[in-house]
């Protein structure tokens, strides 16, 4: 006994490709929400809960030139500057801080969150 196969129109089976571009493609757009939704939380929380992670640090110092609006050369003191930098979910801050590698009279790195 012999049975013919033929898929219906309706029938998934009939709708692969041989290469498999259908597969990759969907692999790809769901890597692309998963991406997409990340990056749009990445973005949004600190705009919506004021939390404002720090993005880098740099240790400015006495002597080395580097030059601020508020405060013009940090490295004209006689003591070590920590120059912060957040993102608040739009733009970058930065924030000064003094240096001390105990943590007294200044601060040894940056805070890892800024709440403003």
């Amino acid at each position: 006994m012999h049975f013919d196969y033929e898929p219906r129109s309706d029938d998934p089976a009939a709708e692969n490709d041989e290469d498999g571009a259908s597969g990759i493609k969907t692999t790809l757009k769901v890597v692309a929400v998963v991406v997409g939704t990340i990056a749009l939380g990445v973005v949004l929380t600190p705009a919506l809960t004021g939390y404002q992670p720090v993005v880098s640090q740099r240790l400015i110092s006495p002597g080395q030139t580097y030059i601020t609006k508020e405060y013009g050369d940090l490295g004209a003191n006689s003591r070590g500057s920590l120059v912060c930098t957040y993102f608040t979910g739009r733009r970058f801050v930065q924030r000064f801080y003094w240096h001390s590698r105990e943590n007294l009279f200044g601060k040894a790195n940056c805070p890892l969150i800024l709440r403003d």
